[in-house]
C-alpha cells in the first residue's frame, strides 16, 4: 500500500507530466513515461497504483469506473479520472499484447492526421502501432465524458 508520504506532490507531478503509464510485470513496477524520463513505482499491481492515487484525490477506483459506465453506457474500454482538478485522465488502449494508458491531458489530438494509428504528445513523445478505431473513440468518448461531467457539476 502507498502511503501518504509516498502519494506526495512529487508524484502527483509525475502523473500529471507523463504521456503514458504501464505495468512492468517482470519488475512488478509501475512505469510513468514521457519522453525525457521513465519513472517507476514497485507495486503489485497497476490497478491497485490507480485505486491508491484516486483515494489520495478523495473517491474510489471503482466508484469512478462506476459512474463512467452509466453516464457512457460504457463495459470496456473504461479511462481512469485519478482527479478533476488537476485533471488526471488516463485512458486505455491496447498496444501489442500490453493495455497502456495514455495521459489525456498531454495528448495531441489531430482528427485530420492521416496516420492516426500514431498518437502524438506536447513533449513530441510518439506511439506508433495503435488500433486507430480505438483511439479515436477511447478520445471522442473521454471529451465528452469531461463535457457531461463539468457542466452537471456547474448547474449544482
Amino acid at each position: 500500500m502507498m502511503s501518504n508520504s509516498v502519494f506526495n506532490s512529487t508524484l502527483i507531478s509525475q502523473l500529471k507530466n507523463c504521456d503514458v503509464i504501464y505495468y512492468d510485470f517482470l519488475q512488478s513496477q509501475v512505469i510513468l513515461k514521457n519522453q525525457n524520463h521513465k519513472y517507476a513505482i514497485a507495486r503489485s499491481s497497476l490497478n491497485l497504483f490507480f485505486n491508491r492515487c484516486a483515494q489520495s484525490f478523495g473517491h474510489s477506483l471503482n466508484g469512478q469506473k462506476e459512474a463512467y459506465k452509466t453516464l457512457m453506457h460504457a463495459k470496456k474500454w473504461i479511462p481512469i479520472l485519478v482527479s478533476q482538478n488537476p485533471l488526471l485522465l488516463f485512458l486505455p488502449l491496447k498496444q501489442k499484447d500490453l493495455t497502456i494508458y495514455i495521459n489525456y491531458s498531454r495528448l495531441e489530438y489531430h482528427p485530420q492526421q492521416k496516420n492516426r494509428s500514431a498518437l502524438s504528445f506536447v513533449d513530441d513523445f510518439q506511439l506508433e502501432g495503435l488500433q486507430t478505431s480505438q483511439v479515436e473513440r477511447n478520445y471522442l468518448n473521454a471529451k465528452w465524458y469531461l463535457k457531461k461531467i463539468y457542466s452537471s457539476q456547474s448547474s449544482q
